[in-house]
């Protein structure tokens, strides 16, 4: 069992988006309930949190891509 960090919790929060967990448990091939929880309370498998994190740094990405194109508008 890994427990996902508060900070990195708190990071996944500000950039959730509905349908994110959705998202995860297919690519983590999870129950979407397994995805809540490890949102919630940091609890999962190291599998699980690969896929939440992987995620969420594809998100980043997209968002710095979006800051950068507005800035130089």
């Amino acid at each position: 069992m890994n427990i996902i960090s508060k900070d990195k919790l708190k990071l996944y929060k500000f950039l959730n988006r509905r349908g994110d967990a959705e998202k995860i448990c297919k690519a983590a091939k999870v129950e979407r309930g397994t995805i809540y929880v490890a949102l919630c309370t940091g609890r999962c498998s190291a599998d699980v949190e690969e896929q939440i994190e992987s995620f969420y740094q594809k998100r980043i990405s997209e968002l710095k891509k979006l800051i950068h194109v507005t800035q130089n508008a």
